[in-house]
């Protein structure tokens, strides 16, 4: 793909701003919550205008990141495995919107920037999946019009939609979303020539359904629960997986360990949150590899890999500091960093 010879140049040079280990390790051990943030900001993070808060910060460095792949990358398709969770989660955040009298924590994200530079999240012309505005899409949703939808959630909004109305159960209808979005993970990494897209897409959903194991057995829950929201992949077998699930959580830990996922096994056995770190850390230990690549679409998407999961660290660690959280519980937490 000589069209991302230039992006990948570009890539280059901000993966040296990229926060490093060291630095993860400097923000767990200051010394209280304004020291981290200021830490941040001293590495560039945020607009450097005064009274900044944290989801401020965030805010801006995702607006920074999608605005350097929406550049680099024009092909809607080469960025479909960066934007589908985050459309998913659009989806999810519609119709418990429009069903539901709760408020709906969950706020709806961009997948893409407005043409007229519009960037408040709460704005209804925000894209939220591919052409759909928020209020187009709360539309569709209230009028049942889910022929509007990308092919790919027809189904699956009219499924998550009725179970909701239905049944009130707002755990089943993320189950039927989220087990959507990890066929589009399989199925964009099935479709796809490039070796970093197969590969991440074939641990996340793998990494997804030994979650989903973990979270069943240990709310003893049997496999019908787990089957609701596995998907077959290559990554693990998901049948003996739910064989597990129903045998109990010490089953579910011995099988990780006789299938070589030791670490995976480990990291459930200390807590849930330090499980969930680890997994995230093979995603990255995984792409790292595409420090080395030049001529594909690779680096890009891991740089973009890259940039989420720095955040997601950065917010964890600056949370922690907020609400008191000793060092040794916030580094148990902190990701590696791709740097």
């Amino acid at each position: 793909m000589d069209e991302y010879i230039y992006g990948v140049a570009r890539i280059r040079a901000l993966e040296s701003t990229l926060l490093t280990d060291e630095d993860v390790k400097s923000l767990a051990e200051a010394k209280d919550y304004d020291s981290a943030l200021q830490m941040l900001k001293d590495k560039g993070w945020g607009s450097n205008t005064p009274n900044e808060s944290l989801n401020d910060i965030i805010e801006i460095e995702k607006n920074k990141t999608r605005e350097v792949i929406d550049d680099i990358i024009k092909d809607k398709d080469d960025k479909k495995v960066l934007i589908v969770e985050d459309e998913y989660h659009n989806l999810k955040t519609a119709i418990k919107k429009v069903y539901t009298d709760a408020s709906v924590a969950n706020k709806y994200v961009y997948v893409a920037l407005d043409p007229n530079g519009v960037k408040d999240e709460n704005d209804e012309h925000i894209k939220v999946i591919e052409n759909i505005t928020i209020k187009e899409l709360e539309d569709i949703i209230t009028n049942s019009e889910y022929e509007k939808l990308p092919e790919h959630m027809i189904h699956t909004a009219r499924k998550a939609s009725e179970t909701l109305i239905k049944s009130g159960d707002g755990q089943l209808c993320d189950i039927i979303i989220d087990k959507q979005l990890l066929r589009m993970f399989r199925n964009i990494g099935r479709e796809s020539t490039n070796s970093l897209i197969k590969d991440y897409t074939n641990i996340k959903v793998g990494m997804a359904d030994i979650k989903v194991a973990i979270r069943s057995a240990r709310a003893g829950k049997d496999s019908d629960f787990a089957f609701k929201a596995m998907i077959p992949c290559e990554y693990v077998n998901v049948n003996e997986l739910e064989r597990a699930v129903n045998d109990g959580y010490e089953a579910v830990i011995d099988y990780l360990k006789d299938i070589g996922h030791e670490d995976l096994a480990l990291a459930a056995e200390k807590s849930i949150s330090y499980f969930e770190c680890v997994c995230d850390n093979k995603i990255i230990e995984r792409i790292k590899s595409q420090k080395y690549e030049t001529f594909t679409i690779g680096p890009v998407l891991a740089y973009s890999l890259a940039r989420d999961n720095e955040i997601k660290t950065v917010k964890i660690i600056l949370s922690c500091k907020e609400n008191g959280f000793d060092e040794d519980f916030i580094k148990e937490r902190a990701r590696i960093m791709y740097a």
